[in-house]
């Protein structure tokens, strides 16, 4: 089970990157938010999985959870769902994920 602890980082990683890579491929065949909620689905099963396979021990309140939840919306809906649109319009991938990558350095200048 560590040794499933430790990958979670680089598994994370990866999959998060093929994501720009993935809708730049997908955008001829299908919408961008289409492609999104099927990149949703996929997430959703990979983490249930892990859910499953880790059993957290941790119970969240219900203000957690629903912070947890306006977070998650904001972030694959608007931000997901802009990137997603912005490469269906031409942008291209590497270009999105530049963006993408700024954006933390942009929060911690901020913050």
């Amino acid at each position: 089970m560590s040794l499933l602890l430790s990958a979670v980082p680089a598994i994370f990683v990866l999959l998060w990157s093929i994501g720009f890579i993935g809708s730049r491929m997908g955008a001829p065949y299908a919408d961008p938010l289409t492609f999104l909620v099927l990149r949703y689905a996929l997430a959703l099963a990979i983490l249930a999985v892990s859910m499953l396979l880790i059993r957290p021990t941790r119970h969240l309140t219900m203000r957690e959870r629903g912070h947890a939840a306006i977070v998650g919306v904001l972030i694959h809906s608007v931000y997901l769902g802009s990137v997603f649109w912005s490469i269906d319009n031409g942008l291209p991938a590497g270009v999105a994920a530049l963006i993408a990558g700024l954006q933390l350095l942009v929060t911690a200048m901020f913050a």
